[in-house]
Parts: C-alpha cells; structure tokens; sequence
C-alpha cells in the first residue's frame, strides 16, 4: 500500500501527462498568491483552475482583437 513503486508510478503519469508553469509573484503586490487563492476559493474553484480559467479568457480576448 502506497510504497516506492506507487511513488514512482504517479511521478512517471504526472511527468508524461502535465506541464508544470511556475510563477513568481510579489508579496508587496495586488496578485500575491494569497490575493489569488483567496479569489479562487471565493470563486469555488482551486488556485489553478482560477489561473487557467484567468488565461484562458485573455487569450481568447486577445484572439477576439486581431
């Protein structure tokens, strides 16, 4: 139950299958991470899906502007 092999398998699944972006944010600033993650949960959604969701949307607007 839960050993090195189920370590390594979840590491070999997640390597394969998602892509990491990290950020580095300001703690001085507006969108600090605890600003971020205190939208998401009043948003109902977890920290990334509210990034994803953010990006999503300027990119389609940006698509929109062409």
């Amino acid at each position: 139950m839960g050993g090195k092999t189920s370590t390594a398998s979840k590491s070999k699944y997640n390597a394969k299958t998602y892509e990491r972006l990290v950020l580095n944010l300001r703690i001085d600033s507006p969108q600090s991470k605890q600003a971020i993650e205190a939208a998401a949960q009043a948003a109902g959604e977890s920290t990334t899906a509210y990034v994803v969701e953010a990006v999503r949307r300027r990119m389609e607007q940006e698509q929109q502007d062409k």
